[in-house]
């Protein structure tokens, strides 16, 4: 499993006879959203923290079960999967379990931002540009093959959007001619929604413009 060195399983579980003031404390100590629910080991639901502090302390979720909802994932999900589960539950914290659903710990947002930053794609310095096209004409084989003849090499290429009509792609890469990239993007029919580097022509133009300024100033 690739998160195995971030799964955390750092307090007791919680019950439905924990105490609520118990769970808050537990909640507050770990920075959580959501706190996992047992009954006889079993992973049976999700409170979160507004729910929890909504109830008087002397309650207990035995008598709430209704606010329980139950997520999770396998110990066999990716790192992407992980991220959709956190934004669809609006959650900082994700239960695993193994095959037999056996709970196995949690993995939290903070852990995946940080195995998300080690990986290559992310890690790699490079440049990156936002094209799209209509979705009819776009081609995974075709955006490399703009990359790699402006000698160019691709960490990553990222599907960021789609409608009926275009498709939105996120393309992380070094060249060495920057300016070319964009121009052959364009000439291929793409559209440049974003460029995150500075272009060799606005910078030269740039320039120019610094010495006449220079130039009439004298």
């Amino acid at each position: 499993m690739q998160f195995k060195q971030v799964l955390q399983n750092n307090f007791i579980l919680p019950t439905l006879d924990t105490p609520i003031i118990d769970l808050i404390n537990l909640i507050d100590e770990f920075q959580l959203s959501h706190l996992p629910i047992f009954e006889n080991k079993n992973l049976i639901g999700m409170v979160n923290q507004e729910d929890l502090l909504s109830l008087g302390e002397r309650e207990t979720i035995k008598n709430n079960r209704n606010l329980l909802q139950l997520f999770f994932l396998s110990d066999e999900t990716s790192i992407f999967d992980i991220i959709h589960c956190m934004d669809r539950f609006k959650s900082n914290i994700v239960p695993i379990i193994d095959f037999e659903e056996n709970y196995l710990g949690y993995i939290t947002q903070k852990s995946v931002i940080h195995l998300l930053a080690k990986k290559y794609f992310i890690s790699e310095p490079s440049v990156t540009i936002v094209v799209s096209i209509d979705i009819k004409q776009y081609s995974f084989s075709e955006v490399s093959k703009i990359i790699e003849s402006n000698n160019g090499h691709i960490s990553a290429i990222l599907v960021t959007q789609i409608n009926s009509n275009r498709v939105e792609i996120c393309v992380k890469f070094n060249a060495v001619n920057l300016s070319s990239v964009g121009e052959t993007f364009e000439r291929f029919g793409y559209t440049i929604e974003q460029k995150f580097f500075n272009d060799h022509k606005k910078e030269l133009l740039k320039d120019r413009y610094q010495n006449l300024l220079q130039y009439l100033n004298d």
